[in-house]
């Protein structure tokens, strides 16, 4: 015997169902995109990946070429201390700077191996990672203070005291990455302004980043003020930001106009007070080309599982990047109860024809 309802118990419980079941097909696209095209997800990188050796034909011959911003295991990079040595070397770097999120705990560990590599000058450093700013602190291995989510204009400049009390020069990261993030584009956060961060005592702009990220306004600011800012030098820097060197190559290269004297050997000391003085020339190069690294990606980890689940991937992602999670959260299930009504409505309709 079939249970009856009355008409609104019943089409409470059908909507019920049609909910759950909507939920189970949003939690099958979650869980398609987390473990088959979350490009976030770390995977060993083999040293035989980096056993290579990369120098662009337009760097001139006897420059001396840093990368001022870089990632480890230690936050979201895909290289360990080592490796990041080894990353560089294969790019030709001259220097680089670690620069984790937030940690400064494989600083001592990658300055450690300096006397293994004696080719390329090492540099602690330190990536102040907020929702509102990101900063390098550069030449200081640790910041031993709280980092806010969110911070006010006071605590940004604070933090900038802070580091050039420890030492570090303090860079401007990619301005026109920060910018694009979702509570920056709807204007719930506000980004400093260049002449903010220069009064706080920001010491240089970081005007390329990563394999795309250029920002040509702040270069047209330096050139408008002559990278002068009340007396100071400010200059301008480019730095890779690499993660994951499956994916990423390098764009920018910062040259540092060094005199004969400075050359040998070249010093952490050295490199802080070139770029104090404002002695860089930025170089970059946007055209693609695939990273060295690629051939040794998984065959699983390649994009075509992201052809074959598209339809799958391309719904969580969106949901994902349209907001943060709880608002995403909100917004499907919000589109499930506005979708339920006309789609009872297509199905009443086929059952007239």
């Amino acid at each position: 015997m079939l249970l009856q309802l009355d008409p609104i118990t019943g089409e409470l419980l059908k909507f019920l169902v049609w909910f759950v079941s909507m939920v189970i097909f949003v939690l099958i696209h979650y869980l398609v995109y987390v473990i088959f095209a979350d490009s976030g997800k770390k995977i060993p990188v083999p040293d035989a990946a980096l056993e290579y050796r990369y120098r662009p034909d337009f760097l001139p011959k006897h420059g001396f070429f840093i990368d001022l911003h870089g990632h480890t295991t230690a936050s979201d990079g895909w290289l360990t201390p080592e490796q990041l040595i080894k990353w560089h070397i294969a790019n030709d770097y001259d220097a680089f700077v670690l620069t984790d999120h937030n940690t400064g705990v494989n600083n001592k560990p990658i300055l450690a191996l300096q006397p293994k590599y004696p080719e390329i000058l090492i540099i602690p450093g330190y990536e102040w990672t907020t929702d509102r700013l990101h900063l390098n602190f550069i030449g200081i291995e640790d910041y031993p203070n709280p980092v806010p989510k969110n911070p006010t204009d006071e605590q940004c400049a604070d933090a900038i005291t802070k580091a050039k009390a420890l030492g570090a020069i303090v860079l401007v990261d990619h301005i026109t990455w920060t910018k694009d993030q979702p509570r920056l584009r709807s204007g719930e956060l506000i980004h400093p302004t260049r002449e903010q961060l220069l009064d706080w005592g920001a010491d240089g702009f970081e005007i390329n980043n990563e394999m795309y990220w250029h920002d040509p306004m702040t270069l047209t600011f330096l050139d408008e003020i002559h990278h002068e800012w009340k007396g100071r030098k400010i200059f301008a820097g480019t730095g890779t930001d690499i993660h994951n060197p499956f994916r990423s190559f390098p764009t920018g290269w910062t040259h540092l106009l060094l005199e004969e004297s400075e050359r040998v050997p070249v010093s952490i000391d050295t490199v802080k007070k070139v770029l104090l003085e404002g002695r860089t020339k930025t170089i970059q190069n946007h055209d693609y080309r695939k990273p060295p690294e690629a051939a040794f990606l998984p065959r699983a980890y390649d994009n075509r599982w992201k052809t074959v689940f598209a339809p799958f991937i391309g719904t969580a992602q969106g949901a994902r990047l349209a907001a943060p999670t709880g608002k995403a959260v909100a917004s499907y299930i919000a589109w499930l109860v506005i979708a339920y009504l006309p789609v009872r409505l297509l199905f009443w309709i086929f059952t007239l024809i």
